[in-house]
This record gives C-alpha cells, structure tokens and sequence, in this order.
C-alpha cells in the first residue's frame, strides 16, 4: 500500500529522477493504488479507493478516445476496479453505476478477445464473473438469469484455459466455479442447488491445492469456498452431509480468525459471515447454546462495521438479527423470548429501509422476517399478540405470493410461501 502510494505521488510531481511522468503511468498508478486501498478493506480506504479509481478511469477514456488500440485494455481494467469501488459502497444507487461500469468492461474485453484470444481470454472470463456477481446484486429474477448465462460462459472459458496452462488459470476457475455456484443455487430448484453443490467441491478442492502451495495467497478463498460449501451442504437436508457442513463452517471460521487477527479491517467481514454460518449449522445440529455465542459474536461485528459503512452492511446486520432470532425464539425463558422479539423487530426495520431501495434484492429477505415475527407472536397466545402476528403474517404471505409469480420454479420461493400461509391459518 505504501509503495502503490509513494508511486501516485511520484507519477503526479515529476523530479528530475523521472522526468517522464505521463497521464498513462499516473492512471495505472491509480489504479493500482485503489485496489491495493480495497485490499485494507476500512471504510476510509475504501472511499480513498473509490475517487482514485474514477480518476484513473476519467483518464484512460482520454487516452483511449486518442489511441485505443493502445489505451483500451486499460480502459476495461479501469472499469472493473470502479465497478468494484462502487458495489463496496452498498447503496442502491451506486450498485446501478458500478454494473454499467462492468458492462462497459465485459463489453470492451470481448472486443479485444475477438481480435486477440490468446491475450485476452483470462481477461473477458475474469470481467464476464465480476459482471455475473453485480447482477446478482440487483436482486430481480431477470438480473438472475443474465448472471447465471455470465458465468456459465466465464467458467467454460477458464476450464480451457486450465486446461492448457494450469498453474497459471487454476485460481481464476476457481473463483469462476464458487461464482457460478452461487448464480445456480438463486435459481432456488433442487437441480440447480445440486450443480451448486457439485461446483463448489470442486472449488474447495482446488483451493485446498493451491493453499498446499501458496498458503498466503489463496487461504481467504479456501475460507470463503467452505464457507458456501456449508450452505449448499446444508440444503441438501441429509444428515451426514449437514454434519459434513458444520466442519466445513468450523474450518472456516478458523481460517478466518487467523486472517483477522493479522488485518482486522481486511478479514473482520469474512469472519462475520462465517461465525454466523457456523451458528446457524450448530442450530441446525440442535446446540442452541454455542449457536448463540456464535451468533452473539457475528452481531457484535456487523454493528461495529455498520457504523462504519452503513449502506454496505445493514443487509449482513438484519441477516444476523434473524439468525439470532431464529437461536432464540424457541427457547422457553421469557428474557430470551423477549430479546428474540426485538431482533426480529430490528431486522424488520431493516429490511423495510432496504426495500425501498432495493425492493428485488431485499422483499425476499423482509418476507422472512415478517413471518419470524408474525410466528413468534402467535406463540404469546393474547389478543393484542395474535393480531399483530396476523398482520405480519399476511404482509409475508402477500409478498411472497408476488415473489412466487416472479419465479415459479423456485423450490424456496414456493416452500417459503406454504409455510407463511400454514402459520397465518394457525392464526
């Protein structure tokens, strides 16, 4: 990070040592700073990030407009790093400007591959995965389905190119193979969480290899392939793989609070998400008990990191307040009753801000939420709490009935609506 600094400051005054500072070498200098300052990952750094990135992209579309055949894979790099300077953001807004970004880059790098494979290739592949994820980001069934196209044509691109040069594309089919995962199990069938599930084995075995070799480099990505290995474990719904799951969450946890005792501000996010992976198998599994510590533990870092980067962590927070409430709620203790219910109200809250903004990505998210509520004051068994779990209850219901016909061949989206309406019609 001091190096890609020293080397913006020197690109920006010429000395008489480098007399021939020029707009190309301050944009890539740029550049590079700012994926260096995401690396840090603190909101501070990331904003710094964000204003050096558009800078250096203002710049290569300059020098592009004046020599592209020269400037134009700069240009599509450049638009990556801000597409991902801007998602970093969280809001909805900037979401919409970082997927024009990335667009942009997809488009640039197919032009360049067309003319040029051999050099290119690795590039547009790369471009195609991250466009697949800000898609994935805008939350609609559509913005689903392109990113699903995306990377099916990104991993089917980096297989050929493992193929042929393995040390040097295995890490990229990789991270190509955990992001279609992640596009097949959105599509909510049994098939597609079944691919899901098959993919993401063979990312975690590839990282495990290349971890053997390069720890350093490639430990956050084993983290995060167990990480989502757990889940796709976990929905299968058999009981030796959600055992199967709960040591792939535990190994990600440990891995993740190694790297975070090294770079809290990099890692404490990662750690986060798999403490509260981790609860919600320990959950599953039946030990409420460090269920909650766990998910006591996730809460108390995405409430710090919160305050820092509100926009980009209020989703994790009111995923981790209905994790927790979700330990809670069936416990027989009246104070923990009570602490259950003012998670799910918070996540409720939550979520209604986000779905203003965001209403594909996050109704979803505020139907669940509605039922826990709705289902926990159905068990208080008064008037005044069988009322309000009523009108909570049918909010989801309404909502999910509308996300069904959205998506029709979702087994979760179908699932989830038989469940709201069972529990509204024990009401």
């Amino acid at each position: 990070l001091a190096c890609a600094k020293e080397a913006v400051s020197l690109q920006r005054k010429p000395t008489p040592e480098q007399p021939d500072a020029t707009p190309h070498g301050l944009a890539t200098s740029l550049d590079t700073f700012a994926n260096c300052l995401l690396e840090h990952g603190d909101a501070t750094s990331h904003r710094e990030a964000l204003v050096c990135a558009k800078e250096a992209m203002g710049m290569f579309c300059k020098l592009a407009a004046m020599q592209p055949a020269l400037y134009l894979p700069a240009l599509a790099t450049s638009l990556d790093t801000l597409a991902t300077c801007l998602s970093k953001l969280g809001d909805a807004v900037s979401r919409v400007e970082a997927l024009a970004c990335a667009k942009n880059a997809v488009d640039t790098y197919r032009k360049l591959a067309d003319e040029q494979p051999a050099a290119y290739l690795f590039d547009l592949a790369r471009s195609l995965s991250n466009l697949a994820t800000h898609l994935s980001e805008q939350g609609d069934a559509a913005s689903h389905r392109e990113a699903l196209a995306l990377a099916t044509d990104a991993t089917g691109i980096f297989r050929k190119l493992a193929a042929e040069q393995p040390t040097a594309y295995l890490p990229g089919l990789a991270i190509s193979l955990n992001t279609l995962a992640n596009r097949l199990s959105e599509q909510g069938s049994a098939a597609s969480r079944k691919e899901a599930l098959v993919l993401t084995r063979e990312a975690v075995g590839i990282f495990r290899k290349l971890v053997a070799e390069q720890p350093d480099a490639h430990l956050p990505d084993l983290a995060m392939t167990l990480n989502n290995l757990a889940g796709r474990l976990s929905e299968q719904g058999d009981a030796t793989l959600r055992a199967e799951a709960l040591a792939c969450a535990k190994e990600a946890v440990d891995i993740n609070r190694r790297l975070a005792a090294l770079q809290p501000a990099a890692y404490k996010p990662a750690l986060a998400t798999s403490l509260a992976n981790l609860a919600l198998r320990m959950s599953k599994q039946g030990n409420r008990q460090k269920a909650l510590e766990f998910g006591k533990e996730a809460l108390e870092i995405w409430r710090v990191l919160e305050r820092e980067q509100s926009a980009a962590y209020q989703p994790a927070l009111a995923r981790s307040l209905s994790n927790l409430f979700s330990c809670l709620s069936s416990h027989r203790t009246k104070k923990l009753r009570r602490q259950a219910l003012q998670y799910a109200k918070e996540a409720v809250s939550i979520y209604r801000r986000l779905v203003v903004e965001q209403p594909a990505a996050h109704l979803p998210d505020l139907a669940m939420s509605l039922n826990n509520l709705g289902a926990h004051f159905l068990k208080e068994k008064t008037a005044d709490s069988r009322a309000m779990a009523l009108t909570n209850l049918k909010e989801a219901v309404d909502i999910q009935r509308e996300l069904v016909k959205e998506k029709p061949a979702s087994i979760t989206r179908r699932h989830d609506l038989a469940k709201f309406y069972k529990i509204s019609q024990s009401g």
